[in-house]
């Protein structure tokens, strides 16, 4: 995968877990969160941002090294 695959598969299953990215630049995500957020939903959104990285790195599915 380019660093493109691997932003938006990142993006992609982060969305699918109902957490919105945005790609930015080849190799950034960019955080869309509403301007009024409670502590459970930040915490919520980085639970989900968590758990797609941790599968993407236990399946070995980087194109570049993290």
């Amino acid at each position: 995968m380019s660093q493109f695959a691997d932003r938006n598969a990142i993006t992609q299953e982060c969305f699918q877990k109902g957490l919105l990215l945005l790609g930015c630049g080849a190799s950034s995500i960019r955080l869309c969160p509403p301007l009024v957020i409670d502590q459970h939903d930040a915490d919520r959104a980085v639970d989900i941002l968590d758990e797609v990285l941790s599968a993407m790195k236990q399946a070995n599915e980087w194109s570049v090294t993290p």
